[in-house]
């Protein structure tokens, strides 16, 4: 009998300790890779990539309540206007072509709070929470000289999951920044002074902090995870991002990449 009710008190505690399990889970992942910009700031012509691709690295931290995520995005490829794709120039003595590239780096930061709402269902979870965001875009030749821009934004995130079954799960996010730190060339795309470098005074002379009045950007993200086993997962994403700004002269440009997914899972206790 002593036996029987300890079985018991351990059967009773099995779902307190699993509910106090988390899981990890590490993601790499691999796919083409889009880009378009105008930016009248520095040229008129409508600016393309060809033949690019994207890599992106994870860190997802899921508990009962929350989700902390890690993001880390790439791109790179050929930049070239779309009318013109590479570029010549010289005379009958000398030719010379440029074809520009283009280098994109994204970091986000998020922490996400599950709510209690009519969509929550046992296949279904609903989460809302921050994120801290920064992508910078790098280009060696637009108009002839160096092009960049950095946005460093805060924004409101909504993150809804949904899991049909066990081994399939469907994920859709949606952040927009509501506070945000713009950082464009100004002065003809040269910053101007005698004391810092090129660098730095692209900070400190082309930054501007705005809100929704001024900047307009979305993004969002798409994904499928199958799950080959407890540890190992296999999936694609889908990730879309579009912005405005206005100063010194507009600038609109949007991305996508559809990335190829490999994952792996691993639980720690509190």
């Amino acid at each position: 009998m002593k036996k029987i009710l300890i079985l018991i008190i351990c059967l009773h505690g099995l779902p307190q300790l699993y509910a106090q399990e988390r899981a990890k889970e590490i993601s790499l992942m691999f796919g083409p890779y889009h880009q378009a910009t105008l930016d009248a700031q520095a040229s008129p012509l409508l600016y393309k990539t060809h033949n690019s691709n994207s890599a992106a690295f994870y860190l997802i931290n899921r508990g009962t309540k929350s989700r902390f995520q890690f993001k880390l995005h790439s791109g790179w490829g050929s930049y070239s206007p779309e009318r013109f794709k590479s570029r010549t120039y010289g005379d009958d003595n000398y030719v010379y072509s440029i074809t520009p590239t283009l280098y994109a780096l994204q970091l986000k930061l998020a922490y996400l709070r599950k709510i209690n709402a009519a969509l929550s269902s046992t296949n279904w979870q609903l989460f809302v929470g921050a994120e801290l965001s920064n992508g910078f875009l790098l280009s060696d030749q637009i108009a002839n000289t160096f092009w960049a821009t950095n946005l460093a934004g805060l924004n409101a995130t909504v993150l809804a999951e949904w899991q049909p079954i066990r081994q399939h799960s469907l994920t859709a996010q949606v952040s927009i920044p509501a506070l945000a730190i713009v950082s464009r060339a100004n002065y003809a795309n040269y910053a101007k002074s005698t004391h810092g470098t090129n660098l730095t005074e692209f900070f400190h002379q082309g930054s501007d902090l705005v809100t929704l009045n001024k900047l307009q950007q979305i993004n969002l993200e798409a994904k499928y995870n199958y799950q080959l086993s407890r540890r190992f997962g296999l999936g694609a994403l889908y990730q879309f991002s579009w912005f405005h700004y206005p100063d010194p002269r507009p600038i609109r440009s949007y991305s996508q990449a559809l990335l190829l997914q490999t994952s792996y899972r691993f639980k720690f206790k509190n």
